[in-house]
């Protein structure tokens, strides 16, 4: 159970395996208002929490929840989802194509 939204965030981004520079560039923050959030120096508003519920793909109320979230994602893929939201629309299509040449060239090699 979470009693505070420091232990919160803290526990969110450690479970999803990522750093704070991580999760406050993804979530439109700097590192180091993250940093004072999750030491309790800094209270969120509702809107830095959203941002911050994007990146680990949970709802408010799924923060705010006594409730344990369960990812449904693994962390690679959260740390990519990560990663790529530094990039426009037309780089995550190209990003996409690459990863797409890749798992076919690595079905032809286990054939």
């Amino acid at each position: 159970m979470y009693y505070d939204t420091a232990s919160r965030l803290k526990h969110l981004r450690k479970k999803a395996n990522l750093s704070q520079e991580q999760v406050a560039l993804s979530a439109n923050i700097t590192p180091a208002f993250l940093g004072q959030l999750e030491r309790g120096e800094k209270k969120p508003t509702v809107v830095t929490i959203e941002k911050i519920c994007g990146v680990f793909n949970i709802s408010l109320s799924e923060f705010f929840s006594d409730q344990e979230y369960i990812c449904d994602t693994d962390a690679t893929i959260q740390k990519t989802t990560v990663l790529l939201r530094r990039f426009s629309d037309d780089e995550k299509k190209e990003i996409y194509k690459i990863i797409k040449a890749l798992v076919r060239f690595k079905k032809l090699n286990m054939k």
